[in-house]
């Protein structure tokens, strides 16, 4: 590495991704990045995931030891711990932490700067559970059958990614009842660490 880069100083950048709420990336790294590489991933924080399935879930995985003992270690990308971190967002989200909070934090090894440490730290925040399930059934649709085709139960974990797949299921069961232009609407609202889930359905036109 020239003494040019070596010498390279270290800014602050604050990037937003395009999640609601705002997901907040605090990035540390060098003026050049053409040579780095990523030397340890850890994480801080994570209760609900354990590090393992942090790991396995991510792009720039946590290097082996025989990785770092051959210098075979992944070149550190800025898009990739992007994606990382929407990805890590996404999981925590799915379990009912639909308010996790998720930053990354980069170091140099203190025995070469070519190398970078990065830190991911969790805040969990609120679990939310299923506290009631509001159902706007037309007549010939049994209100019974949608509960269990939904299959959402009170004070289960709730998962926004869950809701929107059954949304898709519902509505192609109430197609299958000769409503092709059926609409299924489901909503969610948070109340505390409750959510409370409505469903409307309207038939359409019959074929």
């Amino acid at each position: 590495m020239s003494n040019y880069l070596k010498k390279a100083f270290t800014i602050i950048v604050i990037l937003r991704s395009n999640l609601i709420p705002l997901l907040l990336i605090v990035l540390i790294f060098s003026i050049s990045l053409s040579d780095q590489r990523v030397y340890q991933v850890s994480f801080d924080g994570n209760n609900s995931i354990s590090d393992w399935n942090l790991n396995n879930s991510i792009i720039l995985k946590n290097p082996t030891w025989i990785q770092r003992l051959l210098t075979i270690l992944p070149k550190f990308e800025i898009n990739s711990v992007k994606d990382d971190l929407k990805t890590m967002r996404a999981l925590f989200v799915d379990k009912g932490f639909l308010d996790v909070s998720v930053e990354a934090i980069f170091a140099y090894n203190k025995s070469d700067s070519d190398y970078i440490m990065i830190k991911y730290m969790i805040s969990e925040g609120i679990l939310y559970k299923i506290s009631e399930i509001s159902l706007n059934v037309p007549k010939g649709i049994d209100s019974s059958k949608i509960l269990k085709k939904i299959d959402m139960n009170i004070d289960h974990r709730f998962s926004p990614f869950d809701l929107d797949a059954k949304s898709i299921e519902l509505r192609r069961f109430v197609e299958d009842k000769g409503y092709p232009y059926s609409l299924v609407i489901t909503k969610y609202a948070k109340q505390d660490s409750s959510i409370n889930i409505t469903i409307d359905i309207n038939k359409g036109k019959k074929t």
